[in-house]
């Protein structure tokens, strides 16, 4: 009776006083009265909600001091109930905390579970399912790992085991690891059909049908989804019917089966009939939204609108009518992205700028959304912002076509820049500690003033696709690469000037880039064992192919990059080029790229890079007023004691190789300069942090590691490998880089693939971006693996070109054209960039 009493009281105050700070009060003044008085039980029901307030108030270590003892006594209790509920929590927590103080918190969560097995698997699998659903994916899988272990080992034959199988394995799938993914569905859906569960066996059919979606596996895909098919039918249930339509239409559209997607498809919407039923509402908008791809592959963009507006009625409709002037337009606003390019591709401008404008508003919920989400501990709202980022890509993209059409090419530059890097935008102005208003898409007038100021040439570049991002994705990359896309140019001259050109590109650029990519650096190199540093011309492993076939994808690619604008380009080679590239064009080394003359880009101009001319000149805003780099406090890190990294769940940790090369390069920057690198032993997670904070140079000479196929490596987690030490374990990533606040002018990493990154439409998410967010003005940084003697060779000759006074963007061309003389090979004197401002 006193438990439910206490509780009720508790609730009661809570409402008499005001919102979340008078719920805390509330809340912890109760636990201090009644502790020693209540049972154990409704003690733990107490500290869980206390916890939950704390999280809400993102007091982090008092949440985790409640839930810990909460959990503490609901595993005392044996009851589960209470432990789930808490649980809950404790994933919001680990959520925010990650890394090292996540780990530690992990596992003490494990330790009071001890040798209870059943206990064990309760927590793994809450703690997994809660992680799933705030976005951590890495630590989900982690979690659902082990309890999957464990369940195999207690009882492998249950229906217990076949959930945590289940929730594993799409816990894989969204990371992108299929060959674990997989199997452990397909295990799930074996011990269901052994149970004599078919309907349990079901659910396994649709992510194994996504999995094999997203492989290209298209045949085992179409397979799956008609076996579900069969299976809904069966069942005579319409949610299931219309759930395994969806399934089976997104593998035959990107098969192009169309005459059977429009039959399923008119299956799906005449199916039912209740207008009240949200479920009958939710099948409809997904048939409408298919109906929509269907009409745009079939080239009928005007069906297509109609279609989508259609699903984006629906979708509104299926909620409560409060909700849906807020929440129905988040979940509306990718039909609406749609409808606006089929649109604007049918040539109703008005049209399309209203479905766009309605998309929009549903982007800015969502974003708010996952604004109030991040302060409760869940998700991260840089990497949400970021996964949210292709829809003001699209946006934009659809928004520039109307107005090019209309020769309004300045005003499209003005939509190009607002469609672009806004996430780094916004982390820029939180750490700068800026007003709203201080990051608002520049003006037209704006952009010149920097131009005039900076004495630069801004050129930005804008790929445009004649469907939105998602679309494309629906259709399958054989439909998108046989649209005609189109290449936006701007050229701002430091007089103010505004060009404009339009390509139109009869091939996929992102196919041309690679090919390109692959000329400069081979897929698989293979490093050259010669050692000579007489001044005589090396050339690099891979060269003899780059000879060959080179020229032709370099030079086409330049012909469509460069050839277009030549003519506005700075005659001065020592002004700036700021070259604002998008999407694929991020993976470009701009500096290989060749004039008409065939002469390389660099040999003529001084380039750097940024992500946006918004960003720019948040950049610039940060830079040191000196006149000249200091050196003397410069940190100077190579070659750390290597921590263990574990690219896959299923495979131990082993230690990054050492990088003698980079050790090499930091001892002779270092004896140039006169100050003492960090080397091995030293050169400590937690000692790098402390000086960077203050350092005027970071100069880090390690291995980076990128964001790859599965999100074990995704973009928030990329990292720079340091010495593991009492406190970090060696992994000094983006999202810690983000939440500091650096005062160096410069940051070099002189690692692999530094420069590389994610790229959607926010831009390159990856170390680069980390530094830049935190307040470093110019960051250099490497497009692919580097060689160690010659990023050896050409940082020497950075550093001392620095150190004689050359500007930041000056020091760096004049070390790659020394670089260029010594090694002939784009692969070794081209890998880095500059982004940010370069003097």
């Amino acid at each position: 009776m006193y438990r439910p009493l206490v509780v009720s009281l508790l609730v009661l105050c809570s409402g008499w006083l005001t919102p979340a700070v008078a719920q805390e009060a509330t809340i912890d003044a109760t636990i201090k009265a009644v502790r020693g008085s209540v049972d154990s039980a409704t003690l733990a029901t107490l500290l869980s909600a206390s916890a939950e307030q704390h999280v809400m108030a993102q007091r982090w270590q008092l949440a985790s001091e409640r839930v810990d003892e909460a959990i503490g006594l609901a595993i005392k209790n044996d009851d589960e109930n209470a432990l789930k509920s808490s649980l809950m929590t404790a994933g919001k927590i680990l959520n925010h905390l990650r890394g090292d103080a996540g780990n530690e918190f992990y596992l003490s969560l494990l330790k009071k579970v001890g040798d209870k097995p059943k206990l064990r698997v309760t927590v793994l699998k809450t703690l997994g399912q809660q992680l799933l659903s705030s976005g951590d994916v890495v630590a989900s899988i982690g979690a659902l790992q082990a309890a999957y272990a464990e369940v195999k080992s207690s009882t492998p034959n249950s229906e217990e085991a076949f959930w945590v199988g289940y929730q594993y394995g799409q816990a894989c799938v969204l990371g992108r690891l299929f060959d674990l993914g997989l199997p452990a569905l397909k295990e799930a859906r074996m011990l269901a059909i052994e149970l004599g569960r078919n309907d349990l066996a079901s659910y396994t059919n649709l992510p194994i049908g996504n999995a094999c979606l997203t492989t290209g596996e298209y045949e085992l895909a179409e397979d799956v989804f008609s076996k579900q098919l069969q299976l809904a039918i069966e069942s005579g249930k319409q949610a299931a019917i219309d759930q395994a339509i969806f399934g089976a239409v997104s593998v035959l559209l990107r098969r192009q089966k169309l005459e059977t997607v429009e039959s399923l498809l008119n299956k799906a919407l005449a199916g039912g009939d209740e207008a009240d039923d949200a479920n009958r509402l939710a099948g409809k908008s997904m048939a409408q939204t298919q109906m929509a791809q269907l009409a745009i592959a079939n080239g009928n963009p005007g069906h297509a609108a109609e279609w989508a507006d259609k699903a984006a009625a629906s979708k509104i409709a299926m909620l409560p009518f409060l909700m849906r002037f807020s929440v129905g337009a988040q979940s509306a606003m990718m039909d609406r992205l749609a409808a606006a390019a089929f649109y604007q591709q049918a040539g109703n401008s008005d049209a399309a700028i209203e479905a766009a404008d309605l998309a929009e508003k549903g982007y800015q919920h969502a974003v708010r959304q996952a604004q109030s989400l991040a302060k409760q501990g869940i998700g991260n709202l840089d990497a949400t912002l970021t996964a949210y980022s292709e829809i003001p890509s699209s946006l934009s993209a659809i928004r520039q076509q109307i107005l090019v059409d209309a020769n309004r090419s300045h005003d499209a530059l003005i939509e190009s820049e607002r469609g672009r890097s806004q996430a780094q935008i916004d982390a820029m102005r939180r750490n700068f500690e800026l007003a709203p208003d201080d990051t608002a898409t520049l003006t037209l007038e704006q952009i010149r003033e920097l131009a005039r100021q900076e004495n630069c040439t801004f050129v930005e570049y804008s790929v445009i696709h004649p469907l939105d991002y998602f679309t494309r994705t629906a259709l399958g990359s054989r439909y998108a690469i046989s649209r005609s896309n189109k290449l936006f140019i701007w050229v701002i001259q430091p007089s103010g000037e505004i060009q404009f050109k339009q390509v139109t590109l009869d091939r996929d650029l992102s196919d041309l880039v690679k090919q390109a990519r692959d000329v400069v650096y081979p897929p698989k190199p293979q490093h050259s064992s010669n050692t000579n540093n007489s001044k005589k011309k090396q050339t690099a492993p891979g060269a003899a192919d780059a000879a060959t076939e080179g020229p032709d994808a370099v030079q086409r690619l330049s012909r469509i990059l460069i050839a277009p604008i030549e003519n506005w380009l700075p005659e001065q080679a020592d002004q700036e080029v700021v070259v604002v590239p998008h999407r694929e064009l991020f993976a470009i080394p701009f500096a290989a790229l060749t004039k008409s003359n065939g002469d390389r880009l660099i040999q003529q101009h001084t380039i750097i890079h940024a992500a946006s001319i918004g960003a720019y000149k948040l950049s610039a805003s940060r830079r040191g007023t000196a006149g000249k780099l200091k050196f003397d406090d410069i940190l100077v890190v190579g070659n750390p004691k290597m921590p263990s990294y574990q690219s896959r769940p299923d495979k131990p940790a082993v230690p990054l190789s050492e990088l003698p090369g980079a050790e090499r390069e930091a001892k002779a920057i270092a004896q140039m300069l006169g100050i003492t690198p960090l080397l091995g032993e030293l050169a400590k997670e937690s000692e790098v942090r402390s000086r960077m904070k203050l350092a005027p140079v970071i100069h880090l000479a390690s291995h980076g590691l990128l964001e790859g196929e599965n999100v074990l490596s995704q973009p928030y987690l990329s990292a720079i490998a340091l010495t593991p030490d009492e406190k970090e374990n060696g992994f000094l990533t983006v999202s810690e880089i983000m939440r500091m606040s650096l005062e160096a002018d410069m940051t070099v990493l002189s690692a692999c693939d530094s420069g590389r990154g994610k790229i959607s439409g926010e831009g390159v998410v990856g170390l680069s971006r980390g530094y830049l967010s935190a307040g470093v003005p110019t960051v250099v940084v490497s497009l692919w693996p580097v060689n160690d003697q010659a990023t050896a060779f050409l940082m020497v000759h950075f550093y001392d070109a620095l150190k004689k006074g050359a500007t930041k963007s000056a020091a760096l061309r004049a070390a790659m054209l020394e670089t260029r003389e010594k090694f002939d090979s784009p692969k070794l004197w081209a890998p880095f960039t500059l982004y940010g401002v370069g003097h």
